[in-house]
């Protein structure tokens, strides 16, 4: 039996504004390093063997700051990084409805298939995160991990633990710099704690 830990990146300003921030490389504000360095504090104690994270800025600046208790080398994975909302990125969901009202009545019509201009689908989001945490945990059998993400990759997972469907992915809220856990028994995986 082993745990794997699932934390979400530290606040950001796109974060505060509803902006979809997905591949844009941006770093945590004031309060997302104060919740890094909170999240830190409080898994300092945690028994973690392998440390993987998302290789944008805001992910990496929370994982290097929780780092400083455990001193383990992270993997940093691109698979791992939020969706890509392509020509879209930083704007508010406002915002695409005045400048892309076709985009956005797109967006509501198709939900998990739609495509984001340039960019991915929650379904491409969904398969891509999910065949990254089998690739890891197929590969460490026994080794307790923590992940460091974003909430839609987070979603995503644990969306795919809990039920395997997609549609469920609405069912889960995950906050900035909380901890969920997983627990792994013999391939059985099972959620104990959300945004803790």
């Amino acid at each position: 039996m082993r745990n794997i830990y699932f934390v979400r990146h530290g606040e950001t300003n796109a974060n505060i504004e509803k902006r979809y921030c997905g591949f844009t490389d941006i770093e945590l504000n004031e309060n997302g390093i104060i919740q890094a360095k909170e999240v830190s504090e409080k898994i300092k104690d945690l028994e973690i063997d392998l440390f993987f994270s998302s290789d944008l800025l805001r992910a990496k600046m929370t994982a290097n700051e929780i780092n400083k208790n455990h001193n383990l080398d992270i993997e940093y994975l691109e698979n791992l990084r939020e969706m890509n909302f392509g020509e879209l990125e930083n704007l508010t969901f406002k915002e695409i409805g005045e400048k892309f009202p076709k985009e956005k009545e797109k967006i509501i019509a198709f939900k998990n298939e739609y495509v984001f201009p340039s960019g991915e689908s929650l379904k491409i989001l969904y398969e891509r995160t999910n065949k990254c945490l089998k690739e890891i945990l197929n590969k460490y059998k026994d080794e307790n991990i923590l992940i460091v993400s974003h909430s839609g990759a987070i979603e995503s997972m644990l969306t795919e633990i809990l039920s395997g469907n997609i549609d469920n992915y609405w069912n889960i809220e995950i906050e900035n710099c909380k901890i969920s856990t997983v627990v792994d028994n013999q391939g059985f995986l099972y959620l104990t704690k959300l945004n803790i």
